[in-house]
């Protein structure tokens, strides 16, 4: 055989593993449950998701070469855009932690273009929707025929997100409440995430060798099954209520325990304008009022009440003309000792301060980094 020849053999198994992997993932792709959500090989539509991308930005770095600067600007906003278009679909299908993560890269990366951003914000509520019969199903399952709870349940969902939806309804009161309905099984596609998440350890550690990487993901693990009990998520939004009980600023909504299960939450419903529509109303003064009630929000039920509410995405405040803003979704929470509540405040101060000593001392004590390590 000639050379030619060996090298597209050569070429040919190379390649084989990788045909391979997509075929896997775009069977795994295809695999949904009743409620839409990704089931199986997730991890690997992931690393197909992210395979692309490295190659979109390999070919993007060797068109860019003898451009000028103002197109390859251009050039990288459109890669962005293209990236985070595709992102947020495949994400807003697959539910569960990854994609929590494009929730947070929709507001915590201030390096991507605002229509790329805009993309990836459909995934703070306005993720695809399970159809209104499963979620009669979910809700007669937890709570028995919906008419004896409720007036009327709203057949139009009034968030997607995560983890579940939320529907507006009145009880048999009269009283108008939300809903919120857990996806089937979103428990077992979180699983599967975190088992990626943790597969995928080593090669964190090879990367920044320093990180405690299984302290942190065992973080991760407590918080998002935490997420996964609505009746959890009920005692803390309660606790955060009685903590800021009339407060003229910051509102949370009550919750209904009698009406709650582990995948049925029932809590107050409440109006107000949602986060991006408050930016494009409020004028300067509005916008520091609301600025300065989300700081003393967070700051101060961590610092002074030690719990602190993980899950701070825009889409979780709801924005009043009175200045007021109203705090949802209290399935992430971190409580805190007074103790370990005393360390992160030393580390704080002494970050702030430039302790090197101390703040090398803490980050060891707190965990952040292993023990050993420079």
């Amino acid at each position: 055989m000639s050379g030619w020849t060996w090298l597209l053999i050569i070429l040919a198994i190379l390649a084989l593993p990788v045909v391979i992997f997509r075929i896997y993932a775009w069977r795994a792709s295809r695999h949904r449950n009743a409620a839409g959500i990704q089931m199986s090989g997730r991890g690997a539509v992931m690393g197909q998701l992210i395979g692309r991308g490295i190659r979109r930005r390999i070919w993007l770095r060797m068109r860019m070469v003898f451009r000028g600067r103002e197109r390859r600007k251009q050039m990288v906003e459109a890669e962005h855009i293209q990236t985070a278009t595709e992102a947020a679909k495949l994400l807003g299908g697959m539910k569960g932690v990854f994609m929590k993560l494009g929730q947070i890269v929709s507001f915590a990366h201030d390096a991507l273009p605002e229509q790329a951003k805009g993309a990836l914000q459909g995934l703070q509520k306005d993720a695809p929707p399970m159809a209104f019969p499963l979620v009669r199903g979910v809700i007669e399952a937890e709570l028995g025929d919906l008419a004896k709870t409720f007036k009327d349940v709203d057949e139009e969902p009034l968030a997607a997100a995560s983890i579940g939806q939320v529907h507006r309804a009145r009880l048999r009161d009269g009283t108008q409440v939300v809903i919120k309905v857990q996806y089937p099984g979103v428990d077992t596609a979180i699983e599967g995430d975190l088992k990626a998440l943790g597969s995928m350890g080593g090669v964190i550690s090879v990367v920044n060798p320093a990180l405690d990487v299984p302290s942190v993901l065992a973080e991760l693990r407590a918080r998002i099954t935490d997420e996964l009990d609505y009746r959890l998520e009920c005692r803390n939004q309660a606790l955060f209520r009685r903590l800021w009980e009339g407060h003229p600023l910051i509102r949370v909504p009550r919750v209904y325990p009698a009406h709650t299960t582990k995948r049925v939450l029932v809590s107050e419903h409440v109006r107000g304008f949602g986060f991006y529509d408050f930016l494009k109303e409020a004028d300067a003064r509005e916008k520091r009022i609301a600025s300065a009630t989300i700081a003393d929000f967070v700051f101060d039920s961590m610092f002074c009440h030690l719990a602190y509410n993980g899950d701070p995405h825009p889409g979780n405040y709801l924005f009043h003309e009175d200045g007021a803003v109203t705090f949802i979704d209290f399935g992430c929470v971190k409580k805190f000792t007074p103790a370990a509540m005393a360390d992160l405040m030393t580390f704080f101060k002494a970050t702030i301060e430039g302790d090197h000593a101390k703040h090398e001392e803490l980050v060891l004590k707190i965990g952040l980094i292993r023990p050993g390590r420079d």
